[in-house]
């Protein structure tokens, strides 16, 4: 009877170990796509938190081909307004691209 049981988990280790090969071989398959260059566009990045100072970075969006690094929006005019109580919190530029304030009006 020893004899059955090694030779089924044999049977069943082979049988997974074939399973296994040819799932890992049947993923293999080249994707073309065709990434199409469109123009720039704004990134908006916004923080705000509780007791926090509300921070917004602006950007510009690149070519999928170019290097990650995102030019930065200056010269942006930016304000946050909460919504249940109408204060305005006007942002300066703090660095290239990023606005922040802790003033509210």
């Amino acid at each position: 009877m020893k004899k059955v049981g090694v030779i089924s988990s044999l049977r069943v280790w082979v049988w997974g170990c074939l399973g296994a090969g040819m799932l890992l071989a049947a993923c293999k398959k080249a994707v073309n796509i065709d990434l199409q260059n469109a123009p720039p566009q704004l990134v908006i990045e916004g923080e705000i938190v509780n007791g926090g100072t509300p921070q917004v970075k602006l950007s510009r969006s690149v070519k999928f081909s170019d290097p990650n690094s995102y030019p930065p929006v200056s010269g942006a005019s930016v304000r946050v307004t909460d919504s249940s109580n109408g204060l305005v919190a006007l942002l300066v530029e703090s660095a290239p691209g990023v606005y922040t304030t802790k003033v509210y009006s």
